[in-house]
């Protein structure tokens, strides 16, 4: 397993423009380009209200317990060695691949963010399962295409403010009170979080996702749609069915 944290510090999360594309064609596409800069620009700007109070937080180290704990309850997977590192592009995990001495190479890349209006901190987990081998007709960078790989999820815990304010700097001021006292518990809880929803997805079955998703209504969070698979006073997990897994902490910090 190889886990890997490409940020060094919390980043801002933005919306990235498409309609400009799909209403104007090419023209559009110049101009979603240049919202999206804008959007990243500003977050970025947003979440240095924050990282200050953060400064000696070790993201790393966390990411690398959750993981490991979660693959202890997973044996059948075979996996006993881990390596980190803090390189997530396609480069990189190809080159892992090449260079491995197991037929298969399992990645788990962690992320994590501060919403646009700094009322949430997001902490995501890719999880990836590829195959070393290249098949017949199948160039090499292709092994990293979905449709090759042997399991992909995408875990997101979503860790609100309990009372957030209307403007995002007193959200940030919120976030950073107290050398960041709100704003490291809520990540080292979205860390456990995605671990134990990467556990959880590993003792599925095809038939026990279908019985959890007919049993769930519809749900958004954090403007992504998807079903309801649990449903607690401490938050609300959802499942779009395919690969996608967000847990909404439900009274904040």
């Amino acid at each position: 397993m190889h886990i890997s944290v490409a940020q060094k510090e919390i980043n801002g999360d933005y919306q990235v423009s498409i309609w400009g594309a799909r209403l104007l064609g090419t023209v559009g596409a110049v101009a979603d380009a240049a919202v999206t800069n804008t959007r990243a620009f500003e977050a970025e700007g947003r979440a240095g209200l924050v990282r200050p109070s953060l400064r000696g937080f070790d993201f790393d180290s966390q990411a690398r317990k959750a993981s490991q704990e979660a693959l202890a309850k997973s044996d059948w997977l075979g996996i006993t060695t881990t390596s980190f590192g803090k390189d997530s592009t396609l480069a990189s995990h190809l080159e892992r691949l090449n260079r491995a001495k197991t037929h298969q190479v399992l990645f788990n890349d962690y992320a994590y963010y501060l919403s646009d209006d700094l009322k949430e901190v997001r902490v995501a987990l890719i999880v990836t399962l590829a195959k070393r081998e290249v098949v017949a007709g199948q160039i090499g960078e292709e092994r990293m295409d979905l449709k090759y790989l042997i399991y992909h999820q995408e875990f997101t815990c979503v860790i609100p403010l309990a009372a957030p304010a209307s403007r995002y700097w007193e959200n940030g001021e919120l976030w950073a009170a107290d050398q960041g006292r709100r704003a490291r518990s809520a990540i080292e809880f979205g860390v456990d979080c995605v671990g134990r929803m990467f556990g959880m997805s590993l003792a599925q079955t095809r038939e026990s996702l279908a019985a959890i998703q007919s049993a769930g209504g519809k749900v958004e969070i954090s403007g992504r749609p998807g079903q309801i698979i649990n449903l607690a006073k401490e938050g609300t997990l959802r499942f779009d069915g395919v690969g996608t897994w967000v847990y909404q902490v439900r009274d904040g910090l």
